[in-house]
């Protein structure tokens, strides 16, 4: 009997760190998938909920600007599913451009929010006067400015589009941290096993708006002696 590898999503198309950090979680875990590429983290979760997806890959937060709201948002208005594993991928950003263009001339950058943010001393010191488009993601990017050719557009994201995408990497490195990391999560339709050496990731709200009500939630924390890693507040949307 052949054995169908599961399908695992993750925020595409090939190129992008979601995708790397895919390829390094079968590699860690000795795993067989069939990665599927999809357009949005909505997307993603769509698929996911359809049944299309057996599970999905998401970033979570990054050392460097927190929270990727989105994967929260999206991780509470879907309750019924369950955070399977991680895995920590340190990111490094290059500027990349077609071969016409050189530093002095970059007048266009495209990439995802993320790491246009993750770059933004580079990118007040040495291109100040540079355009910054959003993009879906780095290899969305990639494609575009790829396509149209055009003197003076650069994108952001790994050097290892250049290897993919016929790009030239004018500098490498170019991130605000050089610690800098993000953290994705595995997401599944099925409780994991404790291991007595988890983390646990929570969605809750209060039952009513009053003061100490916050406290009154973490207090259990504190009484049980269980230390938190990270908290966010996110806006209920009504």
């Amino acid at each position: 009997m052949i054995n169908t590898p599961k399908r695992m999503g993750y925020l595409g198309p090939k190129g992008t760190f979601s995708y790397f950090a895919f390829v390094a979680y079968q590699e860690r875990y000795s795993q067989d998938y069939e990665g599927v590429s999809m357009d949005s983290f909505i997307d993603l979760f769509e698929g996911f909920k359809a049944g299309q997806l057996d599970e999905i890959i998401v970033p979570i937060e990054n050392s460097v600007e927190g929270c990727v709201n989105p994967s929260l948002d999206l991780l509470v208005k879907n309750p019924n599913v369950w955070i399977k594993n991680e895995i920590c991928m340190p990111i490094q950003h290059s500027l990349m451009t077609v071969e016409s263009t050189t530093l002095d001339n970059i007048q266009e950058i495209y990439s995802h929010a993320q790491p246009l943010a993750q770059c933004r001393h580079y990118l007040h010191e040495k291109l100040p006067k540079s355009h910054l488009h959003h993009m879906a993601s780095t290899a969305k990017a990639a494609e575009k400015v790829v396509a149209e050719r055009r003197e003076g557009t650069a994108i952001i994201g790994s050097h290892f589009l250049s290897h993919l995408y016929p790009l030239t990497v004018m500098e490498d490195n170019i991130q605000d941290s050089k610690t800098n990391t993000t953290r994705f999560i595995i997401i599944n339709k099925d409780k994991t096993k404790p291991t007595e050496r988890d983390k646990t990731s929570l969605v809750f709200s209060t039952k009513k708006d009053q003061p100490g009500s916050l406290y009154e939630v973490l207090s259990i924390f504190a009484n049980g002696n269980i230390n938190l890693t990270r908290i966010a507040s996110r806006p209920t949307k009504n």
